[in-house]
């Protein structure tokens, strides 16, 4: 039985007040999406904070954008409306909110921001119409404090790390890029590459789209490896199978790290599997049908055959996470609505945190030292 020490509501309001006043401004110039070299206007970075962010849960996230319109009769009499996206570091602990960067675009050529995040890195993907053969991805890893931009790589191929394949492991990152239709040559795209984050060499092809080997949609990275589950049937698995994949050649390796198994799938909501790998340790979450439930599991890396997974979570949170991540014994589940929950497992303590908007991306950072 899980023993939890609840803390007090935080409420991060200032979010939806911040998009409210930038919703009634005028737009301003929109990032431009044909030069691959142009970062845009983006503001600022923060001043190098007044207090230290270590041993603290830092939360990047998007909430849902926004869009304005401007009516230019000069063409014509047409509307262009501009989508806005801000991305704001939230500091629970502090109570502290700052805007880190902003990201517009054009409704003709639109672009999107998400982040990713792996132990104390922090990365931003900007797409560039993703789902488009034409399409780029610009993929840049800021420092957590004054967010800098630290290494930057622009025009890559088009994808979407809403597909659950991107992952870095020191300097390389990893990515499937997205299979889009192309009307003169049909189907193109899905191959799983590596580049280097630092140097604009051309990215290194892995493995084919027909590959069965290709990205299995988990992608994660931990401790130096990368790594990926294989779950079957994908939306309500009876077999989750955790394979380390190969840093040169992509491959997964021929025997599973962690291998779980469910013989009555229906009992748990379809798609709601979410995985983590944490100090050698994997988590799956997965959501009951009975009384809308969280489950967390985990089991140690290589703990050899017939171990079982221990049961660490059992509880309704009030939410349907979207996002998992575990950090440093630091587990962040957040859901669309804004709602989140942040536990921190040694401590055995939980957070419920609400940020007052709709949200379209999260990561954590958790910075132990």
């Amino acid at each position: 039985m899980l023993r939890r020490r609840q803390m007090s509501l935080k409420s991060f309001a200032l979010l939806a007040q911040v998009l409210a006043a930038a919703a009634c401004s005028s737009p301003d110039e929109a990032t431009n999406p044909d030069d691959p070299n142009d970062p845009g206007q983006p503001p600022p970075p923060p001043p190098p904070p007044a207090v230290a962010f270590e041993n603290r849960v830092l939360l990047f996230l998007i909430p849902t954008s926004t869009t304005s319109s401007t009516f230019i009769p000069d063409l014509g009499g047409i509307t262009l409306e501009t989508n806005f996206q801000y991305l704001f570091r939230v500091v629970p602990s502090l109570n502290k909110v700052d805007q880190v960067e902003r990201n517009s675009s054009p409704s003709f050529a639109p672009s999107s921001k998400t982040f990713y995040s792996t132990e104390d890195r922090i990365f931003v993907a900007q797409e560039f119409r993703a789902f488009e053969v034409s399409g780029r991805t610009d993929i840049a890893e800021h420092s957590y404090d004054t967010f800098q931009t630290m290494r930057q790589r622009v025009g890559l191929p088009p994808l979407s790390h809403s597909q659950g394949c991107a992952a870095a492991v020191g300097d390389t990152y990893y990515f499937r890029s997205n299979r889009n239709f192309d009307v003169l040559s049909g189907d193109v795209g899905g191959e799983f590459y590596r580049t280097s984050l630092s140097a604009a060499t051309t990215p290194q092809q892995l493995l084919a789209f027909n590959n069965p080997a290709n990205c299995f949609g988990y992608l994660m990275s931990s401790g130096g490896a990368l790594y990926d589950v294989l779950a079957s049937p994908k939306d309500r698995p009876t077999s989750i199978l955790l394979y380390r994949r190969n840093l040169t050649t992509g491959l997964p390796e021929t025997t599973s790290l962690v291998s779980l198994s469910e013989s009555s799938p229906a009992l748990f909501v379809a798609n709601s599997n979410r995985y983590a790998v944490d100090e050698g340790v994997f988590y799956l979450l997965r959501r009951r049908v009975s009384g809308n439930a969280v489950e967390i599991w985990k089991q140690a890396i290589g703990a050899g055959t017939g171990t079982q997974p221990t049961k660490v979570l059992d509880q309704v949170v009030g939410f349907a996470p979207n996002w998992f991540e575990v950090d440093d014994g630091q587990v962040l589940l957040a859901a669309s609505n804004g709602q989140a929950l942040l536990w921190n497992m040694t401590m055995n303590q939980q957070l419920p945190v609400s940020f007052g908007t709709s949200i379209t991306a999260i990561s954590q950072v958790f910075v132990r030292r």
